[in-house]
């Protein structure tokens, strides 16, 4: 960050990157694991791909039926592929809906009833806070988290929060943070045949999660001087 700042290595953290990039500073995934996988020859990464279908053929091996698209989201083309083993890497609820949409269709048919249910988020809660007048937070930040803390809510579970900086580039006297809670709400994934989706069913069930928040962050508010932002 001090190089980045005195100009010595192209900007990454000060530049705006963050969680899907940070191209300078951090080891992401296209300078370890995907650069070791293509390091091997045996595998070829095909970007801008949307998967459509999942299904298993009559001789056991599956067939995914893949859509091709430029970065505004126009189809370029759509093809399938065949494997004798398939892993599905699409996070958490990109999984989900692509598996609750392969049983609910029939292409996957032996798929069991607990697939798509018992889905949580991972509670992340943003919070805003202004500054009072005499502390303020500096032009020049990081997108990426620094610093961090633990806490207990009002039932005493683990509250787990990381500072999230704004950076605009002009002074704001704002801080964010990102805070994660034990929230016991779990959501389902639902097929709607309308759309041809799986969607995840989760409506007010932010809102254990938000109160743990708050009675963390009452309490830092109270310490510091601040309050809450909209």
């Amino acid at each position: 960050m001090e190089q980045e700042e005195a100009g010595l290595v192209p900007k990454s953290a000060l530049g705006m990157e963050g969680g899907y990039g940070n191209n300078h500073g951090k080891r992401d995934l296209t300078k370890n694991y995907l650069a070791d996988a293509l390091g091997t020859g045996r595998v070829s990464i095909r970007a801008l791909s949307s998967v459509k279908r999942i299904e298993q053929a009559p001789d056991g091996r599956y067939v995914v039926t893949v859509e091709e698209i430029d970065a505004l989201g126009n189809l370029q083309r759509r093809y399938a592929l065949s494997c004798d083993h398939l892993f599905l890497a699409g996070g958490s609820m990109g999984t989900s809906e692509m598996l609750v949409r392969a049983r609910e269709t029939g292409t996957l048919p032996n798929l069991n009833r607990a697939i798509g249910t018992q889905w949580s988020a991972n509670s992340d809660i943003f919070v805003v806070r202004g500054n009072p007048v005499w502390n303020p937070t500096g032009t020049k930040q990081s997108l990426v988290p620094a610093t961090g803390f633990h806490a207990r809510d009002q039932d005493g579970l683990p509250v787990f929060s990381m500072n999230i900086p704004l950076p605009l580039g002009v002074e704001s006297w704002t801080n964010m943070n990102i805070v994660m809670t034990q929230n016991p709400e779990l959501g389902t994934f639902a097929y709607d045949p309308a759309t041809g989706r799986a969607v995840l069913n989760w409506n007010g069930q932010n809102a254990p999660a938000v109160r743990s928040a708050r009675h963390v962050f009452d309490r830092v508010n109270q310490a510091a001087g601040t309050h809450y932002r909209t």
